[in-house]
């Protein structure tokens, strides 16, 4: 039976550095194409595409259009890119010493640490695996207090995506 039309399949958020792959419906449902789907990506530069499998590279964040062609069938979808959120783990010692570490994010050029609406630390991204942000500014705390944090990842377009880490300090808190 002959393919009447095809529809992309697979997701339109992706994060910088995913591997993904995308896929095509046919319809009727049952129906054999007798050609293969070829692919494109109207912005390679963000998200490549390759044009026999489908697969993905998400370079940097954006967005752009990706393609599927059968004979001359055509659809399209719209997807954009963006950095991966981090996932830091925290922790106050029993001195309250805050240490808050991350992995690397792809696609991150710079990290910014702030406490109070204020940067307190920036490091740029320099290849390591991860980063440790360490903070003795209430060593010594004598009240318990609950205390935030915000990482940011910053992308080379300067984009940005927060994470709030909320630690305990004071007396007896590790």
């Amino acid at each position: 039976k002959k393919v009447n039309s095809i529809a992309i399949s697979g997701k339109s958020w992706l994060t910088v550095g995913e591997d993904y792959t995308y896929s095509v419906v046919y319809s009727p449902a049952y129906a054999t194409p007798q050609n293969a789907v070829r692919w494109s990506s109207e912005n390679p530069d963000i998200i490549s595409i390759d044009e026999n499998t489908g697969a993905v590279t998400v370079k940097k964040v954006g967005s752009t259009v990706i393609h599927a062609q059968l004979d001359d069938l055509t659809d399209a979808l719209e997807v954009n890119s963006n950095l991966a959120s981090i996932r830091p783990t925290a922790r106050a010692d029993k001195d309250s010493v805050v240490t808050i570490k991350w992995d690397a994010i792809k696609g991150a050029v710079k990290y910014e640490v702030k406490h109070n609406d204020v940067v307190v630390q920036e490091f740029v991204e320099d290849g390591r695996e991860s980063y440790t942000f360490v903070d003795e500014t209430y060593k010594g705390a004598m009240e318990k207090e609950r205390i935030c944090y915000v990482i940011y990842v910053i992308g080379e377009n300067g984009d940005r995506s927060g994470h709030y880490e909320y630690i305990n300090i004071g007396p007896a808190n590790n």
